[in-house]
């Protein structure tokens, strides 16, 4: 039944006020909600209205039917329905959505107008359920969507089976199904091409299929086999193919198998890929990642990767493995004499010189330059690592023909071993490193120095990262004090100078040798900020000095290497000079060789302009380097400081004087002062200024001294004059 004829029946039939009675039970049978209103509530429902707005006949009364429709829907009908009492045409709507007092929610069909007995002042509203209807419109949609979307599936299925075989084709990759029980073989097109058969010529066969498997790998793809058919395993092997024609090629295949409740194999299915390029370009990155690209040997990843795996390992009892480590100490000079082709040319020519040392089953690694790594494991006697040393040691002395010329090689060996020294692989290559070093320290005499590590050295490290922490806070706590030695006319016997020298009183280590700390300090930059420290106090005691002693007082100030790295360093000279009020040339700057040899600094640069403030320039340690003469001629020095190295022999050794006094004569002549460091004997002093030396320093006169007792030593020289 619909609402309209509903409707259209009752408009003469009902009278709210008079029949209600008689008409209720009629009305509570009907298939529509009706409800009767006046303008403020209502005032009857039957059983089906009930139902759709989720309250009692009882609860109705009293409601307003818009109390069950809300939002933008509800403000567009109310004032239609309220024009109900005043005239206003029958409001329908369908389709609309009304939430019930139980907070259920029913589409319906609404129509409204005036009960006609009641002469405009009541209104009936019919409501009729019309969720049904569009659960049913659902169910239709649904079985049409269902339809169309079976007709796409079937035509994407077709579409894709398509593709699959393109797919397989650009891919390169083939596939077989194998029905064991009938013996029923099947490839697709594309594994025909891998293999290199043609399907118009052939019917598959699994012997066809495995008679292709290069020999070296086909054990390896039995053994796969073996267990995918008795086991179930899944077969994933990469191995080497020969086609038809014979060409080489790399496949990886992937199989899986399926099994009869029985238990018996009834079926396997596979794939085979061509990966030829993908293991040619894998082949490359790793060659490029784990092999030096000049000597193909491996690689500093590659050593990490192999003493990783020995140190994780299963350890033999009683072996060991040791690591070696050779460094060619020529290296640089040979860049900086021949230039970048005659150092390839010689890691060309040392790799397999070396190769020759080690016996194949160990590793040899060229890390970088000229460094090399020995990797011997499994070793039980170290008779075997001592030969293979010799070896190289013997191979190393012989000399190198690089270009025109024969070139003698230098080299430093360290040695480490697990589980002795370290059991990771950072700590096995920090200990040989350590070991390294300290052979190459240690041998400057020798062409191949070799240095086993040991836990002391350990400790040594250990201590100098605690030193580089406790130098940086030895800054901050005023732990430094400046020492001064004096330095004597040889010709009156008078204080003419002296030597500004720092000390360490480490509130943690105590005492600590400059010998120990300074080149800590230069290593970590503590040298830059602690310089300038050193430089301020020495130029504030030399005017001290120049007040008790005379004019003439000069104060040597060690420079280090590393202060050369600041271009600043001679407008931080000047600044001193001027804070103090000193004649520049009261100001001795002391330099070694170090200075001029090192290519990174801009000591030819910043020399000259210390040089032209006035101050005094000195070469320290003269005698022990390499060719300090040569520097004699490119820079004016001021003064040598004769080693005391030569002091210390001068009465016992007749070479000796000989050299000292060439040194001075020389001196004299290049318009240079001498100062004679270490002289501890009154012979020593007395030879050395009949050689004419200027300036004496060392223990015969008096040891370096803390400022108050070094002034009080001056002034007690002074004073005897």
């Amino acid at each position: 039944m619909e609402v309209s004829d509903l409707w259209d029946d009752q408009k003469t039939a009902i009278s709210f006020a008079s029949h209600q009675q008689e008409v209720g039970e009629i009305l509570d049978i009907m298939p529509v909600g009706l409800l009767v209103q006046n303008r403020h509530s209502i005032l009857y429902s039957n059983c089906e209205a009930a139902r759709l707005l989720g309250c009692s006949q009882q609860e109705l009364v009293g409601k307003h039917c818009m109390d069950f429709i809300s939002g933008k829907v509800r403000e567009r009908l109310i004032s239609r329905f309220m024009g109900l009492f005043h005239g206003g045409d029958t409001l329908r709507e369908t389709g609309l959505k009304i939430k019930a007092a139980d907070n259920g929610r029913n589409i319906i069909q609404f129509v409204a107008g005036t009960l006609p007995s009641a002469e405009g002042e009541l209104v009936q509203v019919f409501i009729q359920d019309l969720s049904y209807l569009t659960e049913l419109e659902k169910d239709i949609s649904a079985r049409k969507r269902a339809e169309k979307a079976l007709q796409h599936q079937t035509a994407v299925l077709e579409e894709q089976q398509a593709d699959f075989r393109v797919a397989q084709k650009l891919g390169k990759i083939g596939s077989y199904k194998w029905d064991v029980i009938c013996n029923h073989l099947v490839w697709s097109d594309e594994l025909y091409r891998i293999l290199g058969y043609d399907p118009a010529k052939m019917v598959p066969t699994m012997h066809a299929l495995r008679d292709v498997v290069d020999d070296q790998d086909a054990a390896l793809l039995l053994s796969a086999l073996e267990k995918l058919e008795k086991s179930g395993v899944e077969l994933s092997e990469q191995y080497r193919i020969k086609d038809v024609d014979g060409e080489e090629h790399w496949v990886h295949e992937r199989a899986v198998a399926t099994f009869t409740a029985s238990g018996e194999l009834s079926l396997i299915r596979g794939t085979i890929q061509d990966v030829t390029n993908r293991k040619l370009r894998e082949d490359y990155i790793r060659q490029q990642t784990y092999f030096d690209q000049q000597t193909g040997l491996p690689n500093r990843q590659s050593l990490h990767d192999k003493l990783s795996e020995l140190c994780a390992g299963p350890h033999r009892r009683g072996s060991k493995v040791y690591v070696i480590q050779v460094v060619i100490e020529d290296f640089r000079r040979i860049y900086d004499a021949m230039g970048v082709g005659a150092e390839n040319k010689l890691i060309d020519m040392l790799a397999p010189r070396l190769r020759s040392c080690v016996p194949e089953c160990y590793m040899l690694a060229r890390l970088e330059g000229g460094e090399f790594m020995i990797v011997m494991d499994g070793i039980r006697e170290v008779k075997e690592v001592e030969a293979c040393i010799h070896r190289i040691q013997s191979i190393l002395c012989l000399p190198m023909e690089l270009e025109t010329r024969r070139v003698a090689l230098t080299s430093s060996i360290g040695v480490a071993s697990f589980p002795d020294d370290g059991d990771t692989a950072d700590a096995l290559l920090q200990y040989v490193d350590t070991a390294t070093t300290v052979a190459a320290s240690g041998g400057l005499r020798s062409k191949s120095s070799v240095s086993l590590f040991n836990r002391a050295m350990a400790d040594d490290i250990a201590r100098r990262l605690d030193m580089e922490h406790l130098l940086w806070q030895g800054m901050q706590n005023q732990e430094f004090e400046m020492y001064f030695q004096p330095q004597i006319d040889m010709q009156n016997g008078q204080i003419c100078g002296a030597e500004a020298l720092i000390r360490w009183h480490s509130a943690t280590l105590g005492p600590v040798s400059p010998a120990e700390f300074i080149p800590i300090a230069e290593e970590t930059g503590l040298i830059i900020e602690l310089g300038k420290w050193i430089l301020a106090e020495a130029c504030r005691v030399t005017r001290t000095c120049l007040d008790l002693v005379d004019d003439s007082f000069r104060m040597g100030v060690n420079v280090s290497p590393v202060q050369f790295q600041d271009r600043d360093l001679p407008r931080q000279i000047a600044r001193c000079i001027e804070q103090f009020e000193l004649p520049a040339d009261s100001l001795e700057v002391e330099i070694t060789e170090g200075v001029l040899i090192d290519p990174s600094l801009d000591s030819h640069e910043l020399l000259p302009k210390i040089k032209a403030l006035g101050v005094h320039l000195s070469l320290d340690d003269f005698g022990t380097g390499y060719s300090s003469i040569s520097y004699l001629q490119r820079m004016k020095f001021d003064t040598l400081k004769v080693d005391q190295s030569f002091v210390r022999d001068i009465c016992t050794d007749s070479d000796t004087r000989v050299i000292v006094r060439s040194i001075v004569a020389m001196a004299k002549r290049l318009s240079m002062s001498v100062i004679m460091e270490g002289v501890e004997e009154q012979a020593q002093y007395e030879l050395l200024r009949s050689f004419n030396s200027d300036r004496s320093q060392g223990y015969f006169h008096a040891k370096p001294m803390p400022e108050q007792d070094f002034l009080e030593f001056a002034r007690t020289i002074a004073a005897e004059r």
